[in-house]
């Protein structure tokens, strides 16, 4: 629990890809400790949040995580997006009169900045921009196969089943065609502060190359390391307590109330 008896602060998250606040359940109980969590669910990745009609786009995401920030009401808060989530967040126009800070968990930024192979970054493109998969999507998706094409990217994960059952299909595959395609140069909110928790080695994302775009383009920045795998196999609570130190939980709390005093 949270030491010190101040107020808790407002914390609106935004999940990675293909997760869910479902798979996520255990890193909410975690943060839930320490801020008052909001998790929004993105259209199409959850059964309650289905899919909306249009295209699937960063923009359409960005759109509707602003329209559902607003229902929140919150005087004050502080957004953070997990990988994919944060592309989304930074790709909207905060309320800087609102939003605090900006937290960068493990953060995605295009696809110039992730552990990738020219070989791998060909054959994903065919395999998810081509125009076969999303003829096939659904069906693929109702088949086994979903769950051995989720164990090669994600490995032994103890979550699959969920993901598959809870993901939409056409939201699957249109999302990670903007993952693999997205090379748009990130252009950070200057008036609102970033906190950045990273994994120096993370085999996902280029954490060095990261930190050095955080650091060159944002004014106010703090960064914090972890130990916290891009897609842990354990998401339980106990597991995220053990990586993530509280000090640093509260170091950043404090760093972004410093920010405004």
């Amino acid at each position: 629990m949270q030491k010190n008896k101040t107020k808790k602060e407002n914390l609106i998250l935004v999940h990675s890809f293909p997760t869910n606040s479902i798979v996520l359940a255990g890193l909410v109980e975690f943060l839930d400790d320490y801020f008052h969590v909001y998790f929004i669910d993105l259209p199409g990745f959850t059964k309650k949040t289905p899919l909306e009609k249009g295209r699937i786009s960063l923009a359409s995401y960005s759109k509707y995580l602003s329209e559902k920030i607003k229902e929140f009401n919150l005087d004050s808060y502080i957004i953070g997006g997990i990988s994919f989530g944060f592309v989304v967040v930074n790709n909207m126009k905060p309320d800087a009169k609102k939003c605090k800070a900006i937290l960068a968990i493990e953060p995605y930024l295009n696809n110039k900045f992730v552990h990738m192979s020219l070989f791998q970054r060909f054959l994903y493109a065919y395999f998810f921009t081509g125009r076969v998969m999303p003829k096939i999507s659904k069906k693929f998706w109702e088949s086994p196969h979903a769950e051995q094409l989720f164990g090669y990217v994600l490995g032994r994960h103890n979550k699959l089943t969920t993901i598959v059952a809870e993901v939409d299909a056409r939201t699957f595959f249109d999302t990670a065609k903007i993952l693999f395609k997205n090379s748009k140069k990130v252009t950070f909110h200057t008036r609102i502060p970033y906190v950045l928790w990273i994994n120096k080695h993370d085999t996902t994302i280029n954490a060095d190359k990261i930190v050095a775009e955080f650091e060159k383009n944002v004014p106010r920045l703090l960064v914090k390391y972890n130990d916290v795998d891009h897609y842990p196999r354990d998401m339980s609570k106990r597991y995220f307590k053990s990586k993530i130190k509280e000090k640093d939980i509260m170091d950043s709390i404090a760093w972004i109330n410093s920010c405004y005093s």
